[in-house]
């Protein structure tokens, strides 16, 4: 009985990686997005998203299964083998290639050059993406959780307009007012438009706040350390969302102002909640990582989408019911201003988006190491000569660790003593070698110059975000239409209809044409629209 406990913890633990891969913040965006489709395009919409995101991230999965098994099946023969030493052989490279190859493995294995080239500028477009709003939301929200004030107002009474101090009866509801008073000295006048003033040192000093702990997640080395913030942060967002949803529910109401149908923006919607999927970057790695529970995937992945699914629609109908055309960009900033349940909800929902940022920005920091230290690039050591591996058993013996890696993670000595033993089989070790295959970065290389890269893409989604403060939802909008529609629909369905074209039948080629229209469709459709939004509140 004691020795099942370590695995079922690890299974809780890899729940909730999956689980916070999926749930980031923009899961408190989605009112905003019904409010862009209306509640009949909204239900439809998220109904074909949440079905198309599940399929494909599970066709990922199978897609990379079958690219191993084709490896192992054109290089490893039984020839002068016992059926003993290939059966274990086979299994080793299977072991190996389930922990190494990753999305755009799998695309460049398939697909070739173009295909690890779409992978990784969408996997970069959508995780950056993502980070730049969660700084963009910490910042915004922090402003929000300060005091407001606005000692003077001004009035006009259609002739004259002056200054007069704010009436202590106001309510702050959102971050303008527009009321009309009277008085028994003066007609009716009304209170012009006016911004609060917060007591907040300001955005561009509070956006810097997360900036140290976000470096310092940065430096982690694997996602499965990952798990117990993941578990964090799952409470966090829970909590969060049935303080929203006991908020919401309270005298209840349905707006007259809400839509049914909003077509001219209903890309904006499809956007929006297609990164609100935000797992599918980390769908690959995170598979990899579950190490013996990897058969569980499936199960955890149904899971997880259904629960999700089940938060975006409660969340966001509900509250586009109830605040129609006033939804904010995001549902929390709807709370009444300087309230307990606003301080208390913004502080939770602020930690669960903290613990959530490492784990959406590791797949950008694995592709720009890959491109700059991995062997033979430009910042790392001389590339392994394959004719050194295949030599002798002596030679492989002599060779330095870090090269031993030859296109495989190392990450203890288990799996240390299993690439050592794969490699003494000169067909494994030419089959390795031979992979383009993201190589992990060798021990050689310095820690110093891999933080700083870290550090540097940190930086840069900083200064996104300083630039494009106010524009929360149309930055999720355009990381949707332009990474997640890529990467979440359009490139499974082209791999799945490469590789196994010859066994498919004509209803399932039908499935993964549309899927790829579908993408295609919604992608170009929500950039052009999310650009047009950017542009015209800058202007």
């Amino acid at each position: 009985m004691a020795r099942n406990k370590p695995r079922c913890f690890q299974i809780l633990m890899d729940f909730a990686n999956l689980f916070k891969a999926f749930i980031g913040v923009n899961y408190l965006s989605i009112a905003f997005a019904i409010s862009q489709s209306g509640i009949a395009l909204g239900i439809v919409g998220l109904l074909l998203i949440s079905i198309a995101t599940v399929h494909c991230c599970h066709l990922i999965i199978k897609c990379k299964r079958e690219l191993i098994r084709q490896i192992i099946e054109d290089n490893i023969s039984n020839e002068h083998q016992s059926p003993e030493t290939l059966m274990k052989t086979r299994h080793l490279l299977n072991t190996t290639l389930e922990k190494r190859l990753s999305y755009g493995d799998t695309a460049s294995l398939s697909l070739g050059k173009v295909g690890i080239i779409l992978v990784n500028v969408s996997l970069v477009v959508t995780q950056f993406g993502f980070c730049v709003n969660y700084f963009i939301f910490l910042g915004n929200t922090f402003q929000k959780m300060f005091p407001y004030h606005l000692p003077y107002i001004a009035v006009d009474n259609s002739s004259t307009t002056w200054t007069t101090p704010l009436p202590s009866t106001v309510h702050l509801t959102t971050d303008k007012v527009a009321l009309s008073i009277t008085n028994s000295s003066s007609p009716l006048v009304n209170i012009l438009p006016y911004s609060f003033v917060s007591q907040s040192p300001g955005y561009n000093i509070l956006v810097l706040l997360p900036l140290p702990i976000f470096i310092l997640f940065g430096y982690l080395r694997s996602i499965r350390q990952l798990g117990p913030a993941s578990v964090f942060a799952n409470l966090s967002s829970l909590v969060g969302y049935v303080a929203m949803m006991v908020y919401i529910l309270s005298d209840f109401s349905v707006s007259d102002t809400i839509s049914w149908a909003q077509f001219s923006t209903f890309p904006i919607f499809f956007g929006q909640v297609t990164a609100a999927f935000e797992g599918i970057g980390t769908i690959v790695p995170i598979e990899s990582s579950m190490g013996e529970n990897s058969h569980l995937f499936p199960h955890l992945l149904y899971l997880v989408v259904l629960l999700f699914t089940c938060v975006l629609a409660s969340l966001g109908f509900l509250s586009y019911l109830r605040l129609g055309t006033s939804t904010a960009q995001v549902i929390i900033w709807n709370l009444q201003p300087n309230s307990m349940l606003q301080l208390v909800v913004s502080l939770v929902v602020c930690i669960g988006v903290v613990f959530t940022f490492p784990l959406q920005c590791f797949p950008i920091i694995e592709i720009f190491e890959h491109l700059l230290f991995a062997p033979g690039k430009f910042c790392g050591p001389l590339k392994l000569n394959s004719s050194n591996i295949n030599n002798s058993q002596d030679e492989v013996d002599t060779v330095d660790d870090s090269d031993l890696r030859v296109n495989t993670a190392i990450t203890d000595s288990k799996e240390d003593a299993e690439l050592c033993q794969l490699l003494q089989d000169p067909q494994a070790a030419k089959c390795l070698s031979n992979l383009p295959v993201a190589p992990e970065i060798p021990k050689s290389v310095w820690t110093v110059k891999r933080n700083i890269l870290r550090t540097l893409i940190v930086l840069a989604q900083l200064g996104t975000a300083y630039a494009f403060k106010d524009e929360f939802a149309y930055i999720s909008s355009f990381t949707g239409a332009i990474g997640s529609t890529m990467i979440a629909y359009i490139i499974p369905a082209v791999i799945h209809l490469k590789l196994k074209r010859h066994d498919l039948g004509i209803m399932i080629i039908c499935k993964d044409i549309l899927l790829i229209i579908f993408g295609l469709v919604g992608g170009v459709t929500g950039v052009y629209t999310s650009v047009r939004s950017i542009i015209v509140d800058f202007q």
